[in-house]
């Protein structure tokens, strides 16, 4: 099974590294900004739900996820961008409207929350037929 995610996470006013031109350099950030996210993950191989694999898009660039867990009422994984060493942990609860909420932290991004849905498909989905 494939599971497209989209959602926002959310810093929060402070100062922030950030990678600008492939270098880390200090922004200081004056309001709470979201930032919107998407990507896929799947089983790999499609037949086994132990190990998952994903990869996602957002204003920083293309990242891999993995460490992947899924279950009824959790979702967590590991980010890591492109041509960056560190890591995001992002850990969410299930939402009464069927939504995931949940928070992310870094060593070089200060933890903020974010809120996602997930859409299964088959891996039908991806290839063009039109």
């Amino acid at each position: 099974m494939f599971y497209l995610i989209q959602g926002v996470f959310f810093q929060a006013p402070g100062i922030y590294v950030r990678y600008i031109e492939s270098r880390r350099s200090l922004v200081f950030q004056e309001d709470m900004l979201p930032f919107m996210y998407a990507g896929v993950f799947a089983s790999i191989p499609p037949e086994s739900e132990k190990e998952m694999t994903g990869t996602m898009a957002d204003f920083c660039g293309r990242a891999v996820l993995f460490d992947i867990k899924l279950s009824e009422t959790e979702l967590s994984f590991t980010k890591q961008y492109l041509g960056r060493e560190d890591e995001i942990f992002y850990s969410f609860r299930k939402q009464a409207d069927g939504s995931w909420g949940g928070s992310f932290s870094g060593a070089d991004v200060q933890a903020g929350n974010s809120h996602c849905i997930l859409t299964p498909v088959s891996e039908e989905f991806f290839i063009p037929k039109y």
